[in-house]
């Protein structure tokens, strides 16, 4: 499999998940520390998972929707999804383990660690046996890794680029370089493993990207994106080719939906960031959570067809997507 960023038509195929759910961390307590919830795919009352006075951040879902991984004072660790059964994964003293994110099958978490308190790389750790590997070796921030659905790949976030490297740390390459002044923050890839979604920052605001993958062709980056919201207020959307987020809004985490239907991601609206889903078909904006909370990243997990199923149905010309990799 191969990656390259073109411009495409969007697909936008129903893998609807069942039974989804969104995993999220908030701070809701001025008393305690920021915490892992749960709630359904439209919001409503939310589950409280962690309690604890220790921040809990970036949680994801296993991929059976079990469990959770977060990371907690500089550590991984894993929760049953009702709350119970929390072990740590990763331990040490000087350095810090942060953005976990889940193997396709459920065997391995990358995440990406501060080992000499100045550069992060990527590692992962083998959820039986507990050993640690490390993945890259580079002189900036690796950070933020995502694995493809089909578990070939780790894509991560490093000098405001994004890469791609094997899991087994061969084959690394840049697969989207950053404008000047306007770094990408990595979202994630959606669940036929055809696009990935971003954030871009800079002085004129916040962007929301959605980019589609090329399989067949190598080391090149797109002319253009597919640039999503557009200006966002409270219950609300204006929708653009290239609008942009006024300044004063920032995006904090963006991610697609368990069916890759919608844009999950958090803004700061009226002074606190709350979370949103955006509907890619509709244009359809849904405020998930609200005031006076604080919330940071978030992750849907849904039953889905397999990545190998999904191949199968795609259609034949998708814009410049090469057949030959479609009928893979």
């Amino acid at each position: 499999m191969r990656l390259y960023i073109i411009l495409v038509a969007c697909l936008w195929f129903a893998t609807s998940p069942l039974h989804a759910k969104i995993v999220f961390s908030s701070h809701r307590d001025d008393n305690a520390g920021n915490e892992i919830f749960t709630m359904g795919t439209d919001g409503g009352e939310p589950i409280q998972i962690t309690n604890n006075r220790h921040d809990s951040f970036s949680p994801t879902w296993s991929p059976d929707g079990h469990q959770i991984a977060f990371n907690r004072d500089s550590h991984i660790y894993v929760i049953d999804a009702n709350g119970e059964n929390l072990r740590q994964l990763t331990r040490h003293n000087d350095k810090r383990d942060l953005h976990p994110d889940w193997s396709p099958d459920g065997k391995l978490i990358a995440f990406d660690r501060f080992a000499d308190h100045h550069h992060a790389n990527i590692y992962t750790v083998d959820l039986v046996t507990r050993v640690v590997r490390k993945v890259t070796d580079f002189d900036f921030n690796a950070q933020a890794p995502k694995w493809s659905p089909d578990g070939e790949w780790i894509l991560f976030q490093g000098n405001g680029d994004l890469h791609a490297i094997r899991p087994d740390g061969s084959d690394k390459r840049i697969v989207a370089k950053h404008r000047l002044g306007e770094p990408k923050w990595l979202g994630g890839w959606s669940p036929d493993g055809r696009r990935i979604v971003y954030l871009e920052w800079g002085a004129a605001g916040d962007r929301i990207v959605v980019a589609t993958l090329d399989m067949d062709l190598l080391n090149a980056v797109a002319e253009k994106e597919v640039f999503i919201p557009p200006q966002v207020t409270i219950n609300a959307v204006t929708f653009g080719k290239e609008a942009f987020i006024p300044p004063q809004v920032t995006i904090n985490a963006v991610t697609f939906g368990a069916a890759g239907q919608s844009i999950l991601f958090v803004a700061d609206a009226g002074g606190r960031n709350s979370s949103f889903r955006l509907r890619l078909d509709t244009h359809e904006l849904i405020q998930l959570t609200g005031a006076p909370f604080y919330d940071y990243t978030l992750q849907e997990w849904g039953r889905r067809l397999s990545v190998s199923s999904i191949r199968e149905m795609l259609p034949q010309t998708l814009g410049r997507v090469k057949a030959k990799a479609l009928s893979k």
